[in-house]
């Protein structure tokens, strides 16, 4: 028990240094570096991670109190998405959060589940607690209020959903490609009846990842199978077992899924039905619970770490007064299909 420290005991530079075997002197010129927002620590990427990594696992803060009284900054950011539970918002928050500590920021997280008015509570909330910035995904009818934000003291930053008539600096994907590709990459498995099952919801992702899909159906000269299973999103499965059913029925022999968390959804009822031999599938994102079915998935990889690095980069450069040029206010990034 001699090495358990107290939950309350602070953590000093003296105890990182013991724990990641290095000086004193050498953590305490990482920490400043990483503090000031640069990643040139004059030792090794490799060693200076390692004394990051340590930092972490310990549970050291450095004293922001003097930092924010000299700075007028709080050193934190809000950070407000939509469903914590999806497998690429869980995986993005902890990149974010890295990315934040790299540069000497600590993050507070919300989820909305999609409910415009637990966006704004939840932006109140971060406001009032002195927060640097707001990393904000739109949720379904959430566009004024992420207007309103925009206006605000304190600088925003779009990430994944944008919103009609927003200017300000957004990082998105290219959610029509990534389906455009998805779909190619079942007709060149030859799969000729594919469909789509997507989600009742007015969100921008949506439309793009169908058109994704209908066009490339079309080029195809496939116009006549083209079909979409709008599903609401807190249906209990009966939406989507009698999809399923009803495509297997009709002989359909894919079926393109416009988010993870529909594909789970949708593999659970094939797998219920014992038909879940019978379909080729794609969707947005892995998720470690699709090796529980026997289906092999073809889907569209997200560049997380690139999200969280270029929205950090946009927060940081508001919060710091600098002007983002017109050119690189809206980042679109391209999935990678893993076939």
């Amino acid at each position: 028990m001699g090495n358990v420290r107290s939950i309350n005991a602070k953590v000093t530079i003296k105890d990182i240094a013991k724990e990641a075997g290095v000086s004193p002197a050498l953590v305490s010129f990482v920490m400043k570096n990483a503090a000031s927002g640069t990643r040139t620590y004059r030792v090794n990427e490799e060693t200076a991670l390692h004394i990051l990594n340590v930092a972490s696992k310990l549970n050291y803060h450095p004293n922001l109190a003097a930092r924010t009284l000299k700075s007028g900054k709080s050193n934190i950011i809000g950070v407000i998405i939509s469903d914590l539970t999806s497998p690429f918002f869980a995986e993005i928050t902890k990149r974010i959060e890295y990315e934040a500590y790299l540069q000497g920021y600590s993050v507070l997280f919300g989820s909305t589940e999609e409910d415009a008015g637990k966006l704004r509570r939840i932006k109140d909330v971060f406001i009032n607690r002195g927060v640097d910035g707001l990393v904000i995904v739109p949720c379904e009818n959430s566009d004024d209020i992420v207007r309103d934000s925009s206006t605000g003291t304190v600088p925003v930053v779009l990430l994944d959903r944008g919103i009609e008539g927003y200017n300000g600096p957004s990082v998105l994907l290219d959610n029509y490609q990534a389906f455009n590709d998805l779909t190619s990459a079942l007709l060149n498995r030859g799969y000729k009846r594919v469909e789509m099952v997507t989600y009742s919801m007015n969100l921008s992702i949506l439309p793009d990842r169908e058109r994704g899909y209908e066009d490339r159906m079309r080029v195809a000269s496939l116009q006549d199978n083209i079909r979409f299973h709008r599903i609401d999103r807190k249906s209990d499965g009966h939406q989507m077992a009698e999809a399923i059913i009803s495509a297997h029925e009709r002989g359909v022999e894919a079926l393109v899924f416009a988010t993870n968390a529909l594909a789970l959804k949708g593999m659970k009822e094939m797998y219920k039905a014992g038909i879940n031999k019978d379909f080729g599938i794609a969707c947005f994102g892995h998720n470690d619970a699709f090796d529980i079915f026997d289906n092999e998935v073809i889907y569209a990889k997200q560049p997380t770490e690139l999200f969280a690095r270029s929205v950090m980069d946009r927060i940081l450069s508001l919060i710091n007064g600098e002007v983002i040029p017109e050119s690189s206010k809206r980042v679109i990034l391209r999935s990678e299909i893993i076939d």
